[in-house]
């Protein structure tokens, strides 16, 4: 069995990764990260797990908060994907149900028609993803919609449509996702930068001024969200598509300011869908999605 997972495991992976002999060594400690890591050490690989700065430091702890079902991906009309995202999710609430908290969503509807079309949408969705009967979508009237969120402007008002998302403290699920990779075997250390990569083989840089390592495994996935084609440089395999950045901003406000009780929908002057999210003491608005090309190191 594992040590109980604290900063003292950390100087024990480091200590070990050397003369590890590694089936698979995950470069970053967001939730992809993580995620590949724990799924790889339950399945009885050697598995290591590298992060540069913390864990979920980067987007993984920037998020609206939400583990959307899949509905946006009928749009698309991606079924298979609907179906896997639903699923997914179920699995997260039967694992994890403390980071898996059922909140209403909220799609206000100016006309009987656009209620309907919406109305129509959920409940396509709500059978190719196999929702339970009670978390099914609902049509509420102008009259009660503003009476279960009276913070809505009244004017044009038909209605609202609402339906069940999850909300999550993103942060502690990748935490809790690194515990469970340690848990099952995984060495797992933050604070160490891979500064360079020869095929399977690493450099490592303890942030702290501990001594350079090099660690070897049979196969290294690189996870490292923006930073992707930094570690990319690093082994000199920048040749091919690179990634387009892009920067999502959220406004954070208190929950006094904007006292929302569901995760209300609106529409953006360019169609964009903004939501407003409540979390704890506050309510976060979001998000854009614009082009990014400033350094990556500490985004603005």
């Amino acid at each position: 069995m594992a040590a109980p997972f604290s900063p003292e495991t950390r100087e024990a992976a480091l200590a070990a990764l050397p003369s590890a002999d590694l089936d698979l060594l995950v470069i970053g400690g967001g939730i992809t990260g993580a995620a590949v890591a724990r799924d790889a050490a339950l399945r009885g690989l050697a598995v290591a797990l590298v992060e540069r700065i913390d864990w979920a430091a980067g987007t993984s702890s920037r998020s609206s908060k939400l583990i959307h079902g899949g509905v946006r991906y009928l749009q698309q009309g991606d079924v298979s994907l609907v179906r896997e995202a639903a699923a997914e999710r179920a699995v997260l609430r039967r694992i994890a149900p403390h980071l898996a908290l059922p909140c209403r969503m909220l799609m206000p509807t100016r006309s009987r028609a656009a209620q309907a079309k919406l109305g129509l949408g959920l409940w396509t969705f709500e059978r190719i993803a196999g929702i339970p009967a009670d978390e099914r979508y609902e049509r509420w009237s102008a009259s009660e919609t503003l009476r279960r969120e009276p913070t809505l402007d009244g004017t044009q008002l038909h209605g609202a449509v609402t339906f069940t998302e999850y909300l999550t403290d993103d942060a502690r699920l990748v935490l809790d996702t690194v515990r469970g990779a340690h848990a099952a075997g995984a060495l797992c250390a933050n604070h160490a930068e891979v500064t360079a990569v020869e095929g399977c083989e690493v450099t490592l840089q303890d942030a702290f001024g501990g001594p350079v390592r090099r660690v070897r495994s049979r196969a290294v996935v690189n996870a490292a969200g923006p930073w992707v084609d930094v570690v990319r440089a690093r082994a000199r395999a920048l040749s091919g598509a690179r990634l387009h950045l892009t920067k999502g901003i959220h406004l954070v406000v208190r929950r006094d300011r904007l006292p929302v009780q569901h995760i209300v929908v609106m529409q953006a002057r360019d169609r964009r869908s903004v939501f407003a999210v409540p979390h704890g003491d506050f309510t976060y608005l979001g998000t854009t999605d614009t082009d990014y090309g400033a350094p990556t190191a500490y985004p603005e």
